[in-house]
């Protein structure tokens, strides 16, 4: 594995994501949903494959997870809050493949649908609707990935079935700001790098 700071900028690495193969994402030390050495969080894998919901290739954003009991409001369900965080995150990545810079979240409306299960598979996805030089509007959805009927926490079980939704404005940083937080990532091998001329 590959850390901070080695070889952020990779016009090959960024080519790669239009192509549909699956292509890892960074991750951080400290982020409370991707952040390897944070262990009170998520430690998600993010990953971009394709197509997303416009037919483009390797711009969709997707992570697969169980949350655990620490992770609930009440009555074995996600606390909203965690939910809201996965749908961020994912959306967050996608504005940053497609815009070719770092963001941060300008605004999350989070629609939740269906109690979110503690201890069984979740996927989170997300894909860019629209982008401009500015800022990025994604859209994410949380859903199950199947469990046992009867599971506490909720629903029967259809994998597939949507929990949560979400739409959000993300905020693109200037270009220095962006190679600034490339370099702070940790990398694996053949992972997404910051395209060198977005």
């Amino acid at each position: 594995m590959k850390r901070a700071g080695t070889g952020a900028s990779d016009p090959a690495g960024a080519a790669a994501a239009v192509t549909g193969a699956e292509l890892a994402l960074p991750t951080s030390h400290g982020c409370f949903v991707c952040g390897e050495s944070n262990r009170h969080g998520l430690r998600l894998r993010f990953r971009a494959v394709g197509p997303d919901e416009e037919g483009r290739q390797g711009r969709r954003v997707v992570a697969d997870t169980s949350l655990c009991t620490h992770h609930a409001g009440f009555a074995q369900r996600a606390h909203g809050g965690i939910v809201a965080a996965l749908l961020d995150e994912a959306m967050g990545w996608a504005t940053i493949l497609r815009g070719g810079r770092f963001s941060f979240t300008g605004e999350l409306q989070v629609r939740y649908l269906r109690p979110a299960p503690i201890g069984v598979p979740l996927r989170v996805e997300a894909w860019v609707e629209r982008h401009n030089r500015r800022m990025g509007f994604a859209a994410a959805r949380l859903s199950a990935r199947g469990q046992e009927p009867g599971t506490v926490g909720g629903g029967d079980g259809e994998a597939g079935e949507v929990l949560a939704t979400a739409t959000g404005k993300f905020l693109f940083t200037g270009r220095a700001e962006s190679e600034r937080i490339a370099e702070q990532l940790i990398y694996s091998e053949g992972s997404w790098r910051l395209p060198s001329d977005p």
